[in-house]
């Protein structure tokens, strides 16, 4: 596998309100390889903030909790997959992940 690896990043967080946030996420592989191609990674997020948390929620295709490791090894493609079985499903795997943050106000 080559490791001299490409991808463009497109994020974008709006702010609904003072406390609610929606965030997408997208990562498009540029760089072709002989063999094992990453899928583009996709997430969808919403954020709601507290006095003293932050708490996102994310809807995501991918696994590692590093960029550059999901634009290399990402196999889940958030269009279609192919079960265990090797039935094409339209659709994609999508995980589920949850961060808390604690704010400190001085």
């Amino acid at each position: 596998m080559n490791f001299e690896h490409f991808a463009a990043a497109f994020s974008v967080r709006y702010k609904l309100t003072t406390v609610i946030s929606v965030m997408v996420n997208y990562d498009q592989p540029i760089t072709k390889h002989a063999t094992n191609n990453p899928s583009p990674s996709l997430a969808f997020g919403v954020e709601f903030n507290t006095s003293s948390h932050s708490f996102q929620l994310f809807v995501t295709n991918y696994s590692y909790l590093s960029p550059q490791t999901n634009n290399l090894y990402n196999r889940n493609s958030p269009f279609k997959y192919t079960d265990a079985e090797g039935n094409k499903i339209k659709g994609g795997k999508f995980l589920i992940g949850f961060n808390i943050t604690r704010l400190w106000n001085y």
